[in-house]
């Protein structure tokens, strides 16, 4: 319900302040569920998904629209198949690195720490790249969006 919720919410965000924007806040949500996890509250399951949700829903509509922003729309086919090529390598090497840590004695909470560690460092990287883009992208032109 939060996914559908922040997808049509984020659309009309995106319409209003630009993806950039919007993916520059786009993980915070995982990483508040992360810390909520956690706890030992018990409504902390109904948060956790729900926090899961928004950061999937605010990347839907952010997403399509940021490499637009960012490099035009001339070849954005191949920018969106490689993004998502990308993100299907990545996707396969979280059970596996989760798999070598939980084999290696690293427990829960060590894994929920590694993971907003890792939250903070791809969030910070994410904001360095679209500093770097905003400064060099390819403005497209009214007729390429």
């Amino acid at each position: 319900m939060s996914s559908f919720a922040l997808s049509l919410a984020g659309g009309a965000a995106v319409d209003r302040w630009g993806a950039k924007r919007i993916v520059s806040l786009m993980l915070l949500p995982l990483l508040a569920s992360c810390w909520m996890v956690g706890t030992d509250l018990p409504w902390v399951s109904l948060l956790f998904f729900g926090l899961m949700g928004a950061t999937q829903g605010l990347y839907v509509p952010a997403s399509g629209v940021l490499w637009v922003e960012l490099y035009g729309t001339r070849h954005i086919g191949a920018i969106r198949a490689l993004i998502h090529a990308c993100m299907v390598f990545s996707s396969a090497l979280g059970p596996v690195s989760f798999g070598l840590l939980l084999d290696a004695g690293v427990g829960w909470s060590g894994l929920l720490w590694i993971s907003m560690i890792w939250i903070v460092i791809a969030s910070l990287m994410l904001l360095a790249g679209l500093k770097k883009a905003g400064m060099t992208a390819v403005k497209a032109s009214p007729a390429q969006i």
